[in-house]
């Protein structure tokens, strides 16, 4: 079965973008442009990784990821972080998150970061 990525950005060409080259190498995408939207879609389709703005119309990087962890149903589930923000490296360290990868991105960098995370989670069909 097809390891399911999560990408949650406001910018829909580069929501786009990464759809495209992740529906290419096999992956299936789900994608949302709000924080809010991301919990909705994470509770019904649980994916194998998301892949997270910093900075989106309703809430911060930051909030998601406080929310996700703080919900045993998805504690647990990886988080990369893809953002322009100043100082990406100062914040993501700061965060229970795996990973994070600056805009503009390098599409080696985007799916060596993909691979590495999808290999090591469990399956959808694993969850709670």
């Amino acid at each position: 079965m097809p390891r399911k990525i999560l990408v949650v950005d406001d910018d829909i060409d580069i929501v786009s973008a990464i759809e495209t080259i992740l529906t290419l190498e096999g992956y299936t995408v789900i994608s949302a442009y709000s924080g809010n939207d991301s919990f909705s879609l994470i509770n019904s389709e649980k994916p194998d990784l998301l892949l997270l703005d910093y900075m989106l119309p309703d809430m911060t990087g930051a909030d998601v990821v406080a929310t996700l962890r703080n919900n045993s149903g998805t504690e647990d589930l990886p988080i990369v972080l893809i953002s322009a923000a100043h100082g990406l490296r100062a914040i993501c360290e700061k965060m229970p998150i795996q990973g994070w990868i600056e805009k503009p991105f390098e599409l080696e960098r985007l799916l060596t970061t993909v691979r590495q995370y999808t290999s090591q989670t469990k399956n959808t069909s694993d969850w709670n």
